[in-house]
């Protein structure tokens, strides 16, 4: 990821919303801290004539603070560093993707979530034991493996695994794939970021949506091989490992 210069406001927009999330998250863990009160916990100390305006251009114009600024609140809230750092911006912010780098990231998270690889049959067959059959489509599938992973992942977390699942499908040439995953990363970004900030509840997800799904893909000399996989049923239902639960 290219840093930016220090004061400088971000050009990039995932940059931007991640900045304004920051802020916003910030605000909810020190609920009723005014900017002002937030420029004398945590502003520039070399500058107090100028410290009162670092949050409110945060809040403004999306104008990045020094270093400093994030060092204090992350040293004070580390919690905050997690979400600021999280590898979630670090993929929407990728130019461009291919399948064996997607590929690569998602077994590498799996492994590192204790999650796994389920396919529709074998899901099918478990639920089925307190559902009819004829009830259980792909999506709803889908659905259940998406409520499965929300209760045991961070909120960051799961948007970069719906990311990944999203972008694998979509490289694979599987729509119906593709289009579940989008659907449910679309309204779990609207919830999330309305949970964190009410103006704009409509533009922001929206961008960060294309940045999630749509980047540009980038052949790689693995991807043949990867794609050659898809004349398989690939699982593709991510559920926590060791799950063995059928739903109420």
């Amino acid at each position: 990821m290219k840093e930016q210069g220090r004061g400088r406001p971000l050009k990039n927009q995932v940059e931007v919303i991640r900045l304004r999330l920051w802020y916003a998250t910030l605000k909810q863990r020190l609920p009723g801290t005014s900017d002002y009160a937030l420029d004398h916990l945590f502003g520039p100390e070399q500058a107090p004539e100028t410290r009162r305006e670092t949050f409110s251009r945060i809040r403004r114009e999306g104008k990045q603070p020094p270093d400093q600024v994030f060092e204090r609140v992350h040293r004070r809230l580390p919690e905050m560093q997690a979400f600021y750092t999280s590898p979630f911006w670090a993929a929407v912010m990728m130019e461009s993707v291919s399948l064996w780098c997607v590929r690569e990231s998602l077994e590498e998270f799996l492994i590192a979530q204790n999650l796994q690889r389920w396919n529709c049959s074998q899901l099918r067959l478990m639920l089925a034991k307190n559902i009819k059959p004829e009830l259980i489509d792909e999506p709803m599938l889908y659905a259940y493996g998406f409520k499965q992973c929300k209760a045991k992942l961070l909120p960051l977390d799961l948007l970069l695994l719906y990311t990944l699942l999203a972008r694998e499908a979509a490289l694979l040439v599987r729509e119906p794939q593709a289009n579940s995953f989008q659907d449910l990363l679309h309204a779990e970004l609207g919830d999330y970021i309305g949970s964190l900030i009410s103006d704009e509840a409509l533009e922001v997800p929206e961008l960060l949506y294309e940045a999630c799904c749509f980047p540009s893909h980038k052949p790689h000399p693995a991807d043949s091989r990867v794609r050659a996989q898809a004349f398989y049923e690939l699982p593709a239902i991510i559920l926590p490992t060791g799950l063995h639960t059928t739903p109420r």
